[in-house]
């Protein structure tokens, strides 16, 4: 599992202005770890963009450092930022986490269903003020996960599929379902300990190693959507991960000389 930024930005303050956070899970289905599905979820409810287009938009507005520009000249992006976009969380313990894509269940007979993923805290959803926030440390959320881990305070989710009625879109990530449909109980998450370096690891070293598939590929009865963004994000994620990978190379040789 992974906590991140979200954002690509990886010193993106806990207390900034932007309390956009991910969550990554891998299910490892082969004892060598080449076989595995992955749930990614963020914080937001939907997603600022449907296309990949306006995703390639977004990210070289991000680059220009022009996404308040960006912004104004898209309507979807303005509501996503004055009505979508998260509140800080307390603490990872207790946020709550949605796939951005819907998915595809398939049964034994054939029988379908979309669905989105939602992951549900425990302890309940609890968020800071703007101003509150901005009073918390630089990396509150990522200490306070320490902490807890440390003193043995495990943090526990609910895994949930939240179903698609009919007239549900699953073609546009910006469009949220209602929060009357059907939610099934599919699993709990613990989360009880952190992952230790070896000794003369580079911090993070796993952490840029792993590249996550938005895509399910090797797990018998969940399928793609007709999500345009899936293939999307799977070519921006492998092109992103060889990147840190590089770059990890690059430490590893530095802490080695």
């Amino acid at each position: 599992m992974r906590y991140s930024t979200d954002t690509g930005f990886k010193n993106l303050p806990d207390n900034g202005e932007n309390g956009s956070r991910g969550f990554a899970i891998r299910f490892v289905l082969s004892e060598d770890g080449h076989t595995h599905y992955d749930i990614i979820t963020n914080n937001a409810f939907g997603f600022i963009v449907s296309t990949g287009e306006g995703f390639l938009e977004q990210f070289q507005a991000m680059k220009a450092g022009k996404m308040d520009e960006w912004v104004a000249a898209n309507p979807h992006a303005k509501y996503f930022q004055e009505n979508q976009a998260p509140a800080h969380s307390y603490s990872f313990a207790t946020e709550q986490w949605h796939s951005v894509h819907a998915f595809k269940f398939t049964n034994a007979s054939g029988e379908e269903r979309f669905f989105r993923w939602r992951i549900v805290p425990w302890q309940g959803v609890m968020k800071y003020s703007k101003a509150d926030a901005a009073k918390q440390g630089k990396n509150y959320q990522f200490d306070d996960l320490a902490w807890r881990l440390k003193n043995n305070k495990p943090i526990k989710y609910r895994l949930l599929a939240q179903l698609a009625e009919d007239g549900d879109p699953t073609n546009d990530s910006t469009k949220i379902w209602p929060e009357t449909n059907e939610f099934v109980e599919m699993g709990e998450i613990v989360i009880d300990r952190l992952w230790e370096m070896g000794e003369g690891e580079p911090a993070g070293r796993e952490q840029k190693k792993i590249i996550y598939d938005p895509v399910p590929r090797y797990i018998e009865g969940i399928d793609v959507s007709d999500d345009p963004l899936l293939e999307v994000r799977t070519a921006v994620y492998l092109i992103s991960g060889r990147i840190r990978r590089e770059h990890l190379d690059e430490e590893v040789q530095q802490a080695v000389s």
